[in-house]
Parts: C-alpha cells; sequence; structure tokens
C-alpha cells in the first residue's frame, strides 16, 4: 500500500469526485460512462460504476484520515506527487449524497 496502494486509491477517488455533478436535488451523478460489461457506452449513472466510486472515494477518505494521524511523512509525499490539489472537504461531500 505505502509504495502506490494508497496514491493510486486516492487518485482513483479524486478522478471519480471530479466526474460527479451536483444534481438540483442535492444528490451527485455520474455521467456519459461505460458499465463493467463494456456493451454499452455513454450510459448515466450505471449502477455498478456509482457503487464502485462510492466505495472508491470511502477508502479514499478513510486513507487520508489514517495517513495524516499515522503516516504523515506518507501522506506528505502522496500529496507532492498528485499533480493537483486534494480537495478533501469536496470528496466528503460527494461521498455523503446520494
Amino acid at each position: 500500500m505505502e509504495r502506490m496502494g494508497y496514491e493510486m486509491i486516492i487518485d482513483t477517488a479524486i478522478y471519480y469526485s471530479n466526474r460527479a455533478e451536483l444534481q438540483a436535488d442535492g444528490s451527485y451523478e455520474i455521467k456519459d460512462v461505460m458499465g463493467p460489461n463494456e456493451y454499452k457506452g455513454n450510459i448515466d449513472n450505471n449502477a455498478y460504476i456509482n457503487m464502485f466510486a462510492k466505495h472508491n472515494i470511502d477508502l479514499a477518505i478513510k486513507y487520508i484520515d489514517y495517513l495524516k494521524e499515522k503516516k504523515p511523512l506518507i501522506w506528505s509525499n502522496i500529496e507532492n506527487k498528485i499533480p493537483y490539489k486534494i480537495n478533501y472537504s469536496k470528496l466528503k461531500l460527494v461521498s455523503k449524497k446520494p
């Protein structure tokens, strides 16, 4: 995990949180995706992708909290390696909305 696992989970969570679009009702949607069967693309709100993204974001939040508290040097290295700002608040917000 320390070599690349944490970074990969956090980086993909940032990707999914950036793909999530806030809707008028306060929920988030991930649009224009291809489901796991790769048969049909351009799908909005694919259940598999949505659940995977939510799990990924929840896991990233857990690891960010853990690394900040228990392994700050590893966290600092990850923060410096990812080329864009890690918006922790957005990760938490997207994770909490259905």
